[in-house]
């Protein structure tokens, strides 16, 4: 609650400051640490959304103020994911940015069966490296396991990522609570999901659940941990906390990864300098680029 003067506005306590707000030496040691963990760049805009996230943690390890808070996670390493985990923003829903979905359905997937990955194999590869809880991959699996129903001796594997272990624990979950369901078309929803025991939430089928494996990746790693060539990587609504170079950097490594033909999918605000990609993408619209042959 805020108390108006005639000059400012002051916490309610009657003094600038506090417990509850970071001062601007803990705040840049702070954007300095979640930087160099998550290539997260936080601005002054930021800072009191830092703030309120950062304050049931305060509480919960009994420190006496945020710039407490800011000297611990500095002595102790452990803290650190925990702190991650506060600051990721993680909205998401089933579907969401739908045009992404179709072109996975009517042009990925056709052209992947066309030209797989790994010559020999009827395997279809892809990534979604921001899961957050789990409604993408769970979209991206529905898809593929609608689209091996009509091709019969294929197979798929999505791996699905996230650096915030909380929320990646939610996706492995797999459960949604029952108005989640209004976000997936009826004949998918019908076909692959499943009410819990007491009807208040839902999981999916097996036929989608088998696709999936999950692992917490850092996409400022300089690699990442998979081996096999892939179709289609999603990472949207990303590269928005990213610089430009380290967002390009990203892409870059996604790119290796891809095969010869692959797409990249990004959120719909975040568009490519294609001057910088053009020997390695070409660009096919909504935001999702094709790589080069």
């Amino acid at each position: 609650m805020l108390q108006q003067s005639k000059d400012r506005v002051v916490p309610a306590t009657g003094r600038a400051g506090g417990k509850d707000e970071l001062s601007s030496s803990a705040f840049d040691t702070l954007r300095s640490i979640i930087y160099d963990a998550s290539g997260i760049q936080l601005n002054n805009a930021k800072k009191q959304m830092v703030q309120a996230r950062l304050v049931v943690r305060v509480r919960a390890l009994n420190l006496a103020t945020l710039d407490d808070y800011v000297k611990y996670v500095t002595q102790n390493t452990a803290e650190l994911p925990e702190l991650v985990n506060r600051i990721t923003t993680n909205k998401t829903y089933f579907f969401r940015e739908p045009r992404h979905f179709r072109c996975l359905m009517d042009t990925v997937l056709p052209d992947a069966i066309a030209n797989p990955a790994m010559p020999g194999t009827h395997t279809i590869y892809g990534w979604c490296a921001a899961s957050s809880t789990g409604e993408e991959p769970h979209t991206l699996a529905t898809v593929l396991a609608h689209f091996l129903t009509e091709h019969h001796g294929w197979k798929a594997r999505l791996l699905a990522s996230d650096l915030d272990t909380q929320v990646l624990e939610t996706a492995r979950t797999g459960r949604y609570p029952m108005s989640a369901l209004n976000e997936i078309p009826p004949n998918l929803g019908r076909g692959y999901t499943v009410p819990t025991p007491d009807g208040t939430s839902f999981g999916f089928k097996p036929d989608v659940t088998r696709l999936l494996s999950f692992r917490q990746i850092n996409l400022m790693d300089s690699k990442y941990p998979i081996r096999s060539k892939l179709d289609f990587v999603f990472c949207r609504n990303v590269f928005i906390y990213f610089s430009r170079e380290d967002r390009d950097n990203v892409v870059h490594r996604f790119v290796s990864l891809l095969k010869p033909g692959g797409y990249l999918f990004l959120g719909h605000s975040e568009v490519l300098d294609m001057t910088h990609f053009r020997h390695e993408l070409k660009f096919v619209g909504n935001t999702t680029y094709q790589k080069l042959a």
